[in-house]
């Protein structure tokens, strides 16, 4: 019997709920100010997929999906492994999936403090 593996894909499924991720997409995309059908459109997918995705219903999607969505609405798209430390975030490393304005942002924060009350980040 050959083992199974985790799928390179890297997949949410456990991380995230669905209905946490389509809401955060959803708001995403009306912060662009697109419709549904715009945002297929600029990521080159039928309408009926960004509507897949915006469902609280259904599997999760994977990152480069999830990298597809955000480039087509002109944000990065990041990972951060940080640490709850004194009330700040203590960032012990970051990467950029995807970048809409072509720089490596997420890694700049490696090592920083990171306060969620202070909007100056």
């Amino acid at each position: 019997m050959k083992p199974t593996q985790n799928n390179p894909g890297l997949h949410a499924e456990g991380m995230v709920t669905k209905e946490a991720l389509a809401l955060a997409l959803v708001d995403l995309r009306r912060l662009a100010g697109l419709r549904p059908v715009e945002l297929a459109r600029r990521a080159g997918w039928p309408p009926g997929t960004v509507s897949r995705l915006e469902s609280v219903k259904g599997q999760l999607p994977d990152l480069a999906t999830i990298a597809r969505y955000g480039k087509a609405c002109g944000v990065d798209i990041g990972m951060i492994f940080a640490s709850v430390e004194a009330s700040s975030l203590f960032v012990h490393s970051a990467l950029t999936l995807q970048s809409a304005r072509q720089g490596r942002w997420y890694e700049q924060l490696y090592g920083q403090a990171i306060n969620p009350r202070d909007q100056s980040w």
